[in-house]
């Protein structure tokens, strides 16, 4: 035992001393620029490393930077679409204040207007529409509550026709357009100049106008003699015959005159006045004041 213990002593002794001369002979190779070679191959073997190391270190501090900032602007973006929405939200509701104001400023005009006080009138507005290829019709949101009754004629707020009531309900109404093959109004024609005075029409267009919507068309006014004055730009009115339309209401506006020589009349293709497509405020007319 004590001789294996003296030989362990030993051999540190001797590992030791080893160490001591190696590191003094390294330290006189440095001192003497021997090492230098090892060390310039030590150092191309050590620095791509090295370089590596630290761009790693670098790119992830660039990402997490990165990924801080796309976080900010993805909130930012989305607090600038809230905003957008909302200023969206608010230029609508300010276009349909001011789409109402007009409606109510066209129906002021028509009441103050002396030839319309001939009128019994109630306002509705419109609450449905069905302007499909079956039916030309709009709802309106008064009914038999406020005294309306089938087959009353139907004008909008500037006093232009839009059809006729066809079907009555206590609180709602159905209105068949004039656009729709459903309906007919005796109607002729007026002609006016570009300062609005009416010209002289050497013989006026008496006919039918019927809607030609399920049949590709607007309104097309048949039965017009050969022999009418009557050309594109002329404004066609009711003549107040066959008691479903009062006299004397704007209808729309000749866009083409059609003749045949093999046909013993011509007809003319109009566009009605009224922008049925988009209206949103109607007049039923009730009846007239036969003292006005």
């Amino acid at each position: 035992m004590l001789r294996k213990l003296r030989a362990d002593v030993q051999v540190r002794f001797i590992f030791f001393g080893v160490l001591l001369v190696a590191s003094s002979l390294l330290m006189v190779l440095d001192r003497v620029g021997f090492l230098r070679p090892v060390e310039q191959v030590i150092t191309a073997l050590t620095s791509p490393i090295e370089q590596g190391a630290y761009n790693l270190g670098h790119n992830l501090s660039d990402l997490s930077t990165f990924l801080k900032d796309l976080n900010a602007l993805k909130e930012e973006n989305s607090q600038l679409r809230q905003q957008l929405q909302t200023v969206q939200e608010d230029r609508a509701k300010a276009a349909d204040l001011a789409s109402q104001l007009l409606e109510l400023e066209k129906e002021l005009a028509f009441k103050s207007n002396p030839e319309n006080k001939r009128f019994q009138t109630v306002s509705a507005d419109v609450i449905n529409r069905d302007l499909t290829g079956n039916n030309q019709a709009i709802q309106i949101n008064k009914g038999s509550n406020d005294n309306i009754t089938k087959g009353m004629p139907v004008v909008d707020v500037s006093g232009f026709l839009v059809g006729r009531v066809e079907k009555v309900e206590t609180k709602r109404s159905t209105v068949l357009l004039i656009t729709d093959t459903g309906m007919a109004a005796n109607v002729y024609n007026k002609r006016f100049g570009q300062n609005g005075k009416q010209l002289t029409i050497s013989k006026n267009a008496d006919g039918t106008a019927v809607g030609q919507w399920q049949r590709g068309g607007r309104i097309t006014i048949f039965r017009i003699s050969k022999d009418a004055d009557i050309k594109p730009g002329d404004y066609i009115f009711t003549d107040g015959k066959g008691a479903t339309f009062p006299a004397d209401i704007l209808v729309g506006f000749v866009t083409d005159v059609i003749t045949s020589d093999s046909a013993p009349d011509k007809e003319a293709v109009l566009a009605p006045s009224s922008d049925i497509e988009r209206i949103q405020r109607v007049q039923v007319i009730l009846g007239t004041n036969e003292t006005n």
